[in-house]
C-alpha cells in the first residue's frame, strides 16, 4: 500500500470520504450516527466500532449504497478493482493506526459533525509525514469553516514477503488468486 499515499485505492478511499462527507451529510448528522462517532472519552476501534456499525438501512432506495448491510465508510466492494481494499484499509485501521490517532480522527469527525456553524462538507486527505497523526486544520470555503482532516502517516506498510520491495501486508493480496 506504499504508506497508502498516491495509490489508486487509496485515492479512491479519500474519494469516497469526501462525497460521503458532502453529499450524505445529512445522514451522518442523524443523531444515531453522530452518536457512533462520540467516544465519550473511551478509546474507539474506529474499524470494529465505527466502520461496521455505520449502515444505511435505506441505502438501496436512495442510492447511497448497493446492500443495506454494507458499510458507508468504505467504497462499494469492486471485484475487477482494488478488489482488496477493504481487507488492505481493515488492517490499516486495525494493525497501523495508533490508538491516539484512533481516537483523534473519531473526535474529528465528531467535532465537524457537531459544530454549531454547520459546515456543508468535511474534506479529508491523505500523506507522508515525520510521524504518524491525525491533522486537523480548517479552510473557507462560501463563508462556511470546513473541516479538513488529513491522516498523516510514516512509513511503507509491511512488506509482503513474496514481492520484491513489496509494501503490502502479508496474506492479503494471496486470499485471491
Amino acid at each position: 500500500m506504499g504508506s497508502l499515499i498516491m495509490t489508486r485505492g487509496t485515492r479512491r478511499l479519500i474519494h469516497h470520504y469526501n462525497t460521503e462527507f458532502s453529499d450524505w451529510m445529512a445522514f451522518y448528522r442523524q443523531p444515531q450516527i453522530v452518536s457512533l462517532f462520540d467516544r465519550n472519552k473511551q478509546d474507539i476501534k474506529i474499524w470494529k466500532d465505527l466502520v461496521n456499525y455505520v449502515t444505511d438501512p435505506n441505502g438501496p432506495t436512495t442510492g447511497h449504497t448497493s446492500d443495506p448491510d454494507d458499510p458507508t465508510l468504505l467504497p462499494p466492494k469492486d471485484p475487477k478493482h482494488h478488489k482488496n481494499l477493504w481487507r488492505r484499509w481493515k488492517f490499516f485501521l486495525e494493525n497501523i493506526l495508533n490508538p491516539t490517532n484512533q481516537n483523534k480522527l473519531a473526535d474529528a469527525i465528531h467535532d465537524a459533525l457537531t459544530d454549531s456553524g454547520n459546515p456543508p462538507y468535511i474534506l479529508f486527505d491523505v500523506r507522508q509525514g515525520s510521524n504518524q497523526d491525525i491533522i486537523v486544520s480548517s479552510l473557507s470555503d462560501t463563508g462556511h469553516a470546513i473541516p479538513q482532516i488529513t491522516i498523516q502517516v510514516v512509513d511503507a506498510m509491511p512488506a509482503h514477503p513474496s514481492t520484491s520491495g513489496g509494501d503490502d501486508p502479508p496474506d492479503i493480496d494471496d486470499q485471491h488468486p
